[in-house]
């Protein structure tokens, strides 16, 4: 490995828009963080990771703030805009807020984001 590819392990890098950033993967950065501008459909989410993944060669951190409420990042058609965790605390139900959590992690994994 090159040093760029060493220094690169150690970044998440960002991206505009829905094409996978291939040409990127030349740093063989650990990953990438994805913002509202990177998400289309749930389909077109789960080619570009898919895409990445494929292209890298390695397991790559495909991240997103996704907390709920207004700290969903992830908002396509089909996927769930759960409470945030405020709301679900206020509930008091600790098998609710554990039962969100699971759809939220099942959701963003078939999307590809892990």
């Amino acid at each position: 490995p090159t040093y760029a590819q060493d220094v690169g392990k150690l970044l998440l890098l960002s991206f505009s828009g829905t094409e996978a950033p291939v040409e990127r993967l030349g740093l063989r950065p650990a990953g990438f963080i994805f913002f509202p501008s990177n998400f289309g459909t749930l389909g077109g989410t789960r080619a570009l990771t898919q895409t990445l993944q494929k292209a890298s060669g390695y397991p790559l951190l495909l991240g997103v703030d996704q907390e709920g409420g207004v700290v969903s990042s992830f908002r396509v058609p089909g996927a769930t805009l759960f409470p945030g965790n405020p709301a679900l605390g206020a509930v008091g139900d600790a098998q609710l807020a554990r039962d969100v959590g699971r759809a939220v992690g099942a959701e963003l994994a078939y999307a590809g984001l892990n």
